[in-house]
């Protein structure tokens, strides 16, 4: 089988193209950024393909030259890009993955969607968030989310496709070259490699967070399974704060120098409550403990730096 993974050089694209080649998969990696550093070794086990999602040529020529099964779009603008970037990539770019995906007989499309569609926990009060319940957005890029699933719904009606989107929770991994998602990524690989960490947050916001690997596993068996019967799929994850997430941290790294800025910028008031069965139940996933993704998010910071594992 081979699947087209649009922005797969990216933080949680790569972590994709990895799992589908280990799987025994054909990927293939459009994005418009060829430093491909999170892949260097599985550079014989892929194809890459420097491309465009705003052009949907780049799109179609790519299913067409390798005769494409699945396309899965990892291909976004995070955090506050500002209204003609959003409606560019997050609106446009998605769009054309549907559209070409159609347009060339690609029946399934797997994408990345977001808990920002649900908006902030306060919304729902106390209660538990799952698939099926209304959004909440508050931002351009969770409106964008909950605007892309409107349409996979309206290909799915016409065309008879199968539409899927992953909600993950806030994503986090070793984050080397301080690019990737901010927060618990860089608190951890910044003291995995000796370095002091400063969080601009709030200490003991709850909030919900899952692995990177753990995502990729979800697209994996979403693209392995015969049929998918639900159009979305909460990530779920571990509720946890900063402040418990360094306890942990200390666990392994009791030197680690974690503190916390004046400066709390960034809010992480998303869905936390949330019931996640749906990947149990329908997918067979369990993610392991937080405590065993800090270790692993630790380690890959460490030997992405040359260092040797600690645990």
């Amino acid at each position: 089988m081979t699947v087209l993974v649009l922005g797969g050089s990216g933080f949680i694209g790569a972590r994709v193209v990895r799992r589908l080649a280990e799987a025994g998969k054909n990927p293939v990696c459009l994005d418009g950024n060829p430093d491909l550093f999170r892949l260097e070794d599985l550079r014989d086990r892929f194809r890459f393909i420097k491309g465009d999602i705003t052009y949907i040529e780049d799109i179609i020529a790519a299913i067409k030259e390798h005769d494409v099964d699945q396309v899965i779009n990892m291909a976004y603008m995070l955090g506050d890009a500002g209204p003609q970037e959003t409606v560019r990539i997050d609106i446009l770019g998605m769009n054309n993955a549907f559209e070409a995906a159609r347009l060339t007989g690609v029946e399934r499309v797997l994408y990345a969607s977001s808990i920002a569609r649900h908006g902030p926990q306060e919304a729902f009060g106390d209660g538990t968030v799952r698939e099926d319940d209304p959004g909440h957005p508050t931002t351009l890029y969770g409106w964008a989310k909950q605007f892309n699933e409107a349409v996979a719904g309206e290909y799915a009606r016409r065309y008879g496709m199968t539409m899927v989107a992953v909600r993950p929770a806030y994503v986090f991994g070793a984050a080397p070259r301080r690019w990737g998602p901010v927060g618990a990524s860089h608190m951890i690989s910044d003291v995995a490699l000796g370095n002091p960490s400063v969080v601009a947050a709030d200490p003991d916001q709850r909030h919900l967070l899952v692995h990177v690997d753990d995502v990729a596993e979800i697209f994996l068996k979403l693209s392995q399974a015969p049929t998918v019967r639900y159009p979305a799929f909460l990530t779920g994850g571990h509720v946890t704060t900063f402040r418990a997430l360094a306890d942990i941290v200390r666990t392994f790294l009791p030197q680690a120098e974690i503190s916390y800025s004046e400066d709390r910028r960034r809010s992480y008031d998303l869905v936390h409550n949330v019931d996640a069965s749906r990947v149990r139940t329908e997918l067979g996933i369990e993610q392991p403990p937080l405590e065993q993704r800090v270790l692993d998010t630790i380690n890959a910071a460490r030997r992405m730096a040359g260092q040797p594992p600690v645990g």
